[in-house]
C-alpha cells in the first residue's frame, strides 16, 4: 500500500475557545515638553485596551475589535512598557516612569507627587549633545500594583467590547528640567503591552 505524504494538510472543525489570552501593542511616539512649565508629562491606562489614551478618546489597542467581536469581556493581567528616550534639550533633565492605581493626570501635579510614587523609577538624562538615546523598562502585573488577586475576579477590573474597567491602573512617563522651561522636551518610541484575557464568549451564527 502507497503511504500518503506525511505534510498533507488536515482539515477538521474549529471550535471557539471559551476564553483566550493575548497580547496586544500600542505603538507610541510623541515629544515630551511644555512652553511654561519645568515638566510635563504623558499618562495611559494599562489595563484599558478599549481606550488607552485618556486624552484621546477611542484608542483601542491595534486588534481589540477583533477578539471584541467573539468575546464581550477583557480583563488586562499586566502590562509592560518599553521605551526609547532622547533629551532635547542642551542641560541635563530628570525623567521618571510611574506606575499607579490613581490617575496622576498630565498637569498640575507636583514633581514630588510623581518621584515619591513607591513604582516610580528616576533617570537623569545628559544633555543632548552628550547621550544617545537611553532604553527604559516597566513590568507590572495589575494585582501587585493594587495589592490584591481580587483584581482577576472582581467586575470593576473588567472591560467590555465598548467600554474600559471602572477601576483603572496608569503609567505615566514624565520629564523634568531643573532651570527654564522645558521647551525641547523628551522624544520617547515606546509600546506598550498588554496580557489581556478575553473571555465570555458571543456565540456565533451563521
Amino acid at each position: 500500500m502507497r503511504q500518503q505524504p506525511r505534510n498533507n494538510l488536515r482539515v477538521g472543525p474549529v471550535t471557539q475557545a471559551d476564553s483566550i489570552t493575548v497580547r496586544l501593542r500600542w505603538p507610541l511616539e510623541i515629544i515630551i515638553y511644555s512652553l511654561a512649565s519645568q515638566q510635563a508629562s504623558v499618562r495611559y491606562v494599562g489595563n484599558g485596551p478599549y481606550d488607552v489614551d485618556p486624552l484621546t478618546p477611542s484608542t483601542s489597542m491595534p486588534g481589540f475589535s477583533e477578539y471584541s467581536a467573539l468575546y464581550l469581556y477583557n480583563r488586562v493581567i499586566s502590562y509592560t512598557m518599553v521605551a526609547q528616550v532622547a533629551n532635547l534639550e542642551a542641560v541635563p533633565v530628570s525623567l521618571f516612569l510611574i506606575n499607579d492605581n490613581q490617575d496622576p493626570g498630565t498637569s498640575g501635579i507636583s514633581w514630588n507627587n510623581y518621584s515619591s510614587n513607591s513604582r516610580c523609577s528616576q533617570y537623569l538624562l545628559a544633555a543632548s549633545t552628550a547621550q544617545p538615546a537611553r532604553r527604559i523598562k516597566t513590568r507590572i502585573r495589575v494585582q501587585d500594583l493594587v495589592g490584591s488577586k481580587q483584581v482577576l475576579t472582581d467586575p470593576t477590573f473588567q472591560g467590555a467590547y465598548n467600554a474600559n474597567p471602572a477601576d483603572k491602573v496608569y503609567v505615566g512617563i514624565g520629564a523634568r528640567i531643573s532651570t527654564g522651561n522645558l521647551v525641547n522636551g523628551v522624544m520617547v518610541q515606546a509600546y506598550l503591552e498588554m496580557l489581556v484575557r478575553f473571555y465570555d464568549r458571543v456565540i456565533l451564527t451563521a
